[in-house]
């Protein structure tokens, strides 16, 4: 057998890092560090900035609302304000109306009834020669009389003040059925309503326009006028049968938007549902309490 040469020695091992390459890891580390530490300041400079402009939206949104307040606040007063003298100047014009029905009834009719009953005595008895013309003053007399009463009736019903709004709101609604050949029907309690004065007024006066609306425009066989009282809500309607029309012409010449500025300006609300051949309904709500008057609606 050949004979082996003799073992080789163990290939030596790496040396060990130098101070060189330690102080550059260290180096490595500390710019790391220093990095890092950048990082943060611009992080936390970039946090700085986004709570200050967070803040200044806080703040800005703040003043808005406060602005939307202040600016809701004073036009809640000023609707307040404003349905005050509209239903102080509602009173006013119908007591200025009352006085002036009650001279028309007490004054011009009577004296007009004094000098028929004159005219009719001294015809009676003789005094005065029977003529077609004085038979004719006669009934000039009566109609004028008549007239009177009506006029009297329509600026200041005195029935309003004496059996309450639901007899007054049957009444007109019975007579303008007689006048202009349509039947009539009020659906309503048999008890009055609890509502003060002025809200009867403008409840009657809207009223009486409306159905002036229908007789006007409507050419309606049947008309209904419902009255109903619910807690602190009072709801009028007024229904018929008539035309209708679209609702786009809402308000051209159907004198429907002087009665939705009030009742609006009351804090109420009015909506009309009507088609083409399909007859026209309008309902709207009031509140009863003085409080509520000028609140929008919807409005707690």
């Amino acid at each position: 057998m050949s004979k082996q040469g003799p073992a080789q020695p163990p290939t030596a091992r790496e040396p060990l890092p130098t101070d060189e390459l330690l102080e550059q890891v260290m180096l490595e580390q500390q710019l790391l560090l220093e990095a890092l530490e950048q990082s943060r300041e611009r992080a936390f400079a970039r946090n700085l900035e986004l709570v200050a402009r967070q803040r200044a939206l806080e703040e800005d949104m703040l003043r808005q609302l406060t602005e939307r307040q202040l600016t809701e606040s004073r036009l809640a007063a000023s609707r307040r304000q404003l349905a005050s003298l509209a239903a102080e100047l509602n009173l006013c014009d119908e007591r200025a109306r009352r006085q002036i029905a009650r001279q028309l009834h007490d004054q011009v009719v009577q004296r007009l009834a004094l000098g028929k009953i004159k005219l009719d005595l001294a015809l009676k008895k003789k005094l005065l020669p029977e003529s077609p013309a004085l038979k004719e003053l006669v009934e000039i007399l009566q109609d004028s009389m008549a007239d009177l009463r009506d006029l009297s009736f329509e600026l200041s019903p005195p029935i309003l003040y004496e059996l309450g709004l639901r007899a007054t709101l049957d009444s007109l609604g019975s007579r303008l059925a007689r006048e202009h050949g349509f039947a009539f029907e009020f659906v309503g309690a048999h008890a009055e309503p609890n509502l003060g004065e002025e809200l009867k007024i403008v409840l009657y006066q809207i009223a009486r326009e409306l159905l002036i609306n229908v007789v006007k425009h409507a050419r309606a066989a049947r008309v209904s006028v419902e009255l109903e009282q619910h807690e602190d809500r009072v709801r009028l309607k007024v229904s018929d049968d008539g035309v209708g029309f679209e609702r786009g012409r809402l308000g051209t010449g159907f004198g429907l938007s002087s009665a939705r500025q009030r009742v609006e300006l009351m804090g109420g609300e009015l909506t009309v549902t009507s088609a083409p051949g399909a007859g026209c309904r309008i309902e709207l709500l009031l509140p009863t309490g003085t409080e509520e008057i000028g609140r929008p609606w919807g409005v707690p």
